[in-house]
């Protein structure tokens, strides 16, 4: 009997010595690492909305699901996440596989809140190719769909074409000279080369410099351009309709301003009436309290000269009374000697002196 068995097949797995070794994926050769990568690709994937975007149109559905699967393109798959070197190797071998689509068409815009919808599309565009350019990798190519969707509104704003005639022009100008539209995409199509975004991508590429850096100029080349072209008769119109309906806008908003200005002078008006209207009574209070007290001050000296007046008028009747009762006292006193010494002298011959003595000088 044998003391000890194999209980593994040495041709199908290691020794036990060798098993126990960490597994070091990085071990693997290049292309075996490139197969597992692919495989991770066709992972699904969940997309995180950094903008915090929710779509409240007719089409909410479709449009948040449309939006979600265009930035779902440019994501990174989760393999990426493991370290550095890894994430370099998955990055550049899924941009460098991936035939990226992207939707920019003039007649059919996504709807996009508090923003041009063709700007922010093309702007997140320049976003996802700078990001690949920073990764010193490049996007194997890029298909511009034009196809219609269900919410088929052109742009209705002129800012919005400049704005993507500015920005297309240097790619456009750089396909024509090297064959290269971008320093990070290897090529670039346009689903139907026959659509209005085709002809406009390539108009773009013509306009001189110093037109794109003047706005004025821009917007007059591209209404002249857009006025030849058979196919931008439907966005003329409409852009047409929503600069007269803005233009209405503006002037019902000027004439509201202009009423709540004249709302607000008027209650600045009357708030100012009130207040000198207040100040008014204030004053003709103030006045009235004034002459009240003016009043009460006369009075009351008015009062004290009266009876200033009263007390010397009492003094001087009591000094006449005592004046009245002393000549009475006098002439009393008088007339009682005047006939005491009559009594006496009756007999006398000096009677008559006696019966008149005021009148003894006529003696």
């Amino acid at each position: 009997m044998r003391s000890s068995s194999k209980l593994y097949s040495t041709a199908i797995a290691p020794p036990p010595s060798q098993s126990g070794q960490p597994f070091r994926f990085l071990d693997l050769p290049p292309e075996i690492r490139n197969m597992i990568y692919q495989f991770s690709f066709k992972v699904p994937r969940v997309v995180e909305d950094s903008h915090n975007w929710k779509c409240k149109c007719f089409f909410t559905a479709e449009c948040n699901d449309y939006r979600k699967a265009m930035q779902l393109q440019w994501s990174t798959p989760m393999f990426a996440a493991v370290n550095k070197s890894i994430r370099q190797e998955v990055i550049s071998l899924y941009y460098a596989t991936k035939d990226l689509n992207w939707h920019w068409n003039p007649m059919s815009v996504l709807c996009e809140p508090d923003e041009y919808p063709l700007t922010r599309s093309l702007r997140y565009l320049d976003y996802a190719l700078d990001f690949v350019e920073s990764q010193n990798t490049q996007v194997k190519s890029i298909t511009i769909e034009s196809s219609k969707t269900s919410w088929d509104n052109p742009t209705d704003t002129m800012v919005d074409i400049t704005n993507s005639v500015r920005f297309l022009a240097p790619f456009s100008e750089n396909l024509k000279e090297t064959g290269r539209a971008h320093s990070a995409l290897h090529k670039i199509h346009f689903a139907d080369e026959s659509s209005l975004a085709y002809r406009l991508f390539d108009h773009a590429g013509s306009i001189a410099p110093s037109v794109l850096n003047d706005e004025t100029e821009l917007d007059k080349t591209m209404r002249a351009w857009l006025s030849k072209d058979p196919g931008a008769s439907e966005l003329n119109s409409t852009i047409k309709r929503r600069e007269e309906a803005k233009k209405v806008e503006i002037r019902l908003r000027a004439e509201i301003i202009e009423w709540e200005e004249i709302k607000r002078l008027q209650t600045i008006r009357m708030q100012e009436q009130r207040r000198q209207e207040a100040i008014r009574m204030q004053e003709q209070k103030r006045q009235e309290t004034i002459r009240m007290h003016e009043q009460e001050q006369h009075r009351i000296k008015m009062e004290r000269r009266w009876r200033a007046k009263e007390r010397r008028i009492k003094k001087s009747s009591s000094g006449q009374a005592l004046l009245i009762v002393d000549c009475c006292t006098f002439f009393y006193v008088a007339a009682a000697c005047y006939v005491a010494f009559c009594q006496a002298f009756m007999t006398s011959s000096s009677a008559i002196f006696l019966l008149d003595p005021f009148n003894y000088v006529h003696l």
